[in-house]
Protein backbone atom coordinates (compact mmCIF):
# COMPACT_ATOMS: atom_id res chain seq x y z
CA UNK A 1 0.00 0.00 0.00
CA UNK A 2 2.66 2.53 1.10
CA UNK A 3 4.39 1.87 -2.92
CA UNK A 4 1.05 2.57 -4.43
CA UNK A 5 -1.16 4.63 -2.53
CA UNK A 6 0.42 8.36 -3.50
CA UNK A 7 0.03 6.83 -6.98
CA UNK A 8 -3.47 5.82 -6.66
CA UNK A 9 -4.58 9.01 -4.62
CA UNK A 10 -2.79 10.94 -7.54
CA UNK A 11 -4.94 8.88 -10.60
CA UNK A 12 -8.32 8.87 -8.26
CA UNK A 13 -8.71 12.48 -6.74
CA UNK A 14 -5.56 14.16 -8.84
CA UNK A 15 -6.61 12.64 -11.98
CA UNK A 16 -2.76 12.51 -13.26
CA UNK A 17 -0.38 9.77 -13.25
CA UNK A 18 2.90 12.10 -14.31
CA UNK A 19 5.00 11.90 -10.97
CA UNK A 20 7.09 15.36 -12.23
CA UNK A 21 3.84 17.56 -12.39
CA UNK A 22 1.93 19.73 -9.46
CA UNK A 23 -0.89 17.41 -9.55
CA UNK A 24 0.78 14.55 -8.53
CA UNK A 25 2.86 16.40 -6.00
CA UNK A 26 -0.04 17.50 -3.91
CA UNK A 27 -1.18 14.24 -4.00
CA UNK A 28 1.93 12.67 -2.14
CA UNK A 29 1.05 15.63 0.60
CA UNK A 30 -2.45 14.15 0.66
CA UNK A 31 -1.34 11.13 0.96
CA UNK A 32 1.36 12.15 4.35
CA UNK A 33 -1.96 13.84 5.40
CA UNK A 34 -3.58 10.56 5.59
CA UNK A 35 -1.62 8.38 6.98
CA UNK A 36 -1.14 10.39 10.01
CA UNK A 37 -5.05 10.37 9.91
CA UNK A 38 -4.62 6.42 9.42
CA UNK A 39 -2.02 6.76 13.00
CA UNK A 40 -4.14 8.05 14.88
CA UNK A 41 -7.70 6.50 14.63
CA UNK A 42 -5.59 3.32 14.79
CA UNK A 43 -3.95 4.88 18.37
CA UNK A 44 -7.78 5.07 19.04
CA UNK A 45 -8.99 2.24 18.21
CA UNK A 46 -6.35 0.52 20.12
CA UNK A 47 -8.17 2.17 23.15
CA UNK A 48 -10.98 0.20 22.23
CA UNK A 49 -9.64 -2.85 21.62
CA UNK A 50 -7.98 -2.89 25.62
CA UNK A 51 -10.97 -2.95 27.05
CA UNK A 52 -12.92 -5.69 24.85
CA UNK A 53 -13.24 -9.13 26.86
CA UNK A 54 -12.49 -13.03 25.78
CA UNK A 55 -15.70 -13.51 24.74
CA UNK A 56 -16.05 -10.33 22.32
CA UNK A 57 -12.56 -10.52 20.49
CA UNK A 58 -12.90 -12.96 17.87
CA UNK A 59 -16.32 -10.76 17.03
CA UNK A 60 -14.21 -7.61 16.90
CA UNK A 61 -11.76 -9.32 14.99
CA UNK A 62 -14.01 -10.09 12.14
CA UNK A 63 -15.46 -6.67 12.05
CA UNK A 64 -12.15 -4.81 11.81
CA UNK A 65 -11.08 -7.49 8.92
CA UNK A 66 -14.80 -6.30 7.42
CA UNK A 67 -14.23 -2.45 8.01
CA UNK A 68 -10.84 -2.91 6.44
CA UNK A 69 -11.72 -4.35 3.34
CA UNK A 70 -14.70 -1.29 3.12
CA UNK A 71 -11.82 0.77 3.72
CA UNK A 72 -9.90 -0.92 0.63
CA UNK A 73 -12.94 -0.86 -1.43
CA UNK A 74 -13.32 2.49 -0.85
CA UNK A 75 -9.90 3.86 -1.70
CA UNK A 76 -10.02 1.68 -4.89
CA UNK A 77 -12.91 4.29 -5.68
CA UNK A 78 -12.60 7.19 -4.09
CA UNK A 79 -12.38 10.47 -6.16
CA UNK A 80 -12.30 12.81 -3.45
CA UNK A 81 -10.99 13.68 -0.60
CA UNK A 82 -13.51 12.93 1.69
CA UNK A 83 -13.99 9.09 0.20
CA UNK A 84 -10.27 9.05 1.15
CA UNK A 85 -10.11 9.81 4.70
CA UNK A 86 -13.28 7.79 4.97
CA UNK A 87 -10.71 4.82 3.46
CA UNK A 88 -8.11 5.61 5.55
CA UNK A 89 -10.27 5.56 8.56
CA UNK A 90 -11.11 2.04 8.10
CA UNK A 91 -7.50 1.14 7.12
CA UNK A 92 -6.22 2.39 10.27
CA UNK A 93 -9.09 0.47 12.54
CA UNK A 94 -7.85 -2.79 10.17
CA UNK A 95 -4.19 -2.11 11.09
CA UNK A 96 -4.18 -1.97 14.48
CA UNK A 97 -6.89 -5.16 14.74
CA UNK A 98 -4.17 -7.29 12.57
CA UNK A 99 -1.38 -6.42 14.91
CA UNK A 100 -2.99 -6.44 18.30
CA UNK A 101 -6.09 -9.15 18.20
CA UNK A 102 -4.27 -12.32 17.21
CA UNK A 103 -1.38 -11.92 19.77
CA UNK A 104 -3.33 -11.09 22.25
CA UNK A 105 -6.06 -14.51 21.52
CA UNK A 106 -1.98 -16.52 21.21
CA UNK A 107 -0.87 -15.32 24.90
CA UNK A 108 -3.94 -15.90 26.59
CA UNK A 109 -4.32 -19.88 24.69
CA UNK A 110 -0.77 -20.34 26.07
CA UNK A 111 -1.28 -19.00 29.74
Amino acid sequence: MWTYGPGTIAQNIWHTANAKSEAFQLAGNWYGILLGIQTIIAILWGFVLVKINDKTRKPMYILGLIVGALGYFVLANAHTKLGSIIAFICIGIVWVTINAIPFTILTNALS
